[in-house]
């Protein structure tokens, strides 16, 4: 569902009391995120119930959206107690999404896609680029729910917006990290993962623990290249391992073999290269 911003959102103000407010729940809230999770649950609730009662601003906007965007409310016996238990709902889900993002901000720090690997579905660059609002059905990880969250630091999507050689070179600049390292960031390039990694390099001929300030004009244009050319032919196979063409790394890399090696009969190498399992060939990557 698509919603065109018209007008202002419902039960939205600024200026200096808001951001006052904002605040003093901010610190509240992440105080209650220390607390056990069985107290959580329980101050959640009361403090539903309390928002609910008493900031009448917010709890007649939900209402009113509720009415405005399930037309068939009176059909499905929305109305009176069946809003107001939406409403309270609402409102723990609202408290409780404070709770978990002041904990995960906490655990994880200030670089959370260093933990996760994201992909995005279709079709999502044109929905954030077209500012038209939309429907976000967001993923949880254990009790945080953390797609929206994520959305803001998330890079480039190799499959839909590769950029050009000249924004690419941009992009690496002259940072220390491995090669390895960057292709594995989130907030670089969005949805590569760890063999995807290993075999854009293997196909680019790099080393993956080259450092990216030492790489040539030519070695980052293949690694662009090969970043496009992999994730292309993964997704026309439906990521379908079978398919993939046979003089790939990925066929040879699985198990940690002491002897293993690639289709041209190449030893292939495991170690560890930015905290991940890593496979390359010394003979062919420099």
């Amino acid at each position: 569902m698509v919603v065109e911003p018209q007008e202002e959102l419902l039960g939205s103000r600024n200026g200096v009391t808001a951001w006052v407010q904002y605040f003093a729940a901010r610190a509240l809230l992440g105080s209650v995120s220390r607390l056990p999770l069985s107290l959580q649950r329980a101050l959640v609730g009361c403090l539903a119930r309390m928002a609910r009662r008493f900031d009448t601003r917010h709890s007649d906007a939900a209402r009113r959206f509720l009415q405005r965007a399930l037309s068939c409310a009176e059909n499905e016996r929305l109305s009176g107690a069946g809003i107001e238990d939406r409403v309270l709902e609402a409102w723990r889900h609202f408290l409780q999404l404070s709770i978990d993002a002041a904990a995960f901000d906490r655990r994880v720090g200030g670089a959370p896609l260093e933990h996760l690997t994201v992909e995005k579905c279709e079709g999502l660059d044109e929905l954030l680029a077209s500012d038209g609002g939309g429907l976000l059905i967001s993923p949880h990880i254990g009790d945080w729910e953390s797609g929206s969250a994520f959305l803001g630091l998330l890079g480039f999507d190799p499959l839909l917006n590769l950029p050009g050689p000249a924004t690419f070179r941009t992009l690496l600049g002259t940072r220390s990290v491995t090669t390895k390292g960057l292709l594995l960031d989130q907030s670089f390039a969005a949805g590569v993962g760890n063999w995807i990694a290993d075999e854009v390099l293997y196909q680019a001929g790099i080393a993956p623990h080259r450092r990216v300030r030492e790489l040539e004009t030519a070695e980052i244009e293949s690694i662009r290249r090969r970043l496009g050319s992999v994730i292309r032919k993964a997704v026309a196979v439906n990521a379908a391992s079978s398919r993939f063409p046979k003089n790939w790394l990925f066929h040879h890399r699985w198990g940690r073999p002491e002897d293993a090696r690639t289709h041209r009969g190449e030893p292939i190498e495991i170690t560890t290269v930015a905290g991940r399992t890593t496979a390359w060939v010394p003979s062919t990557q420099r």
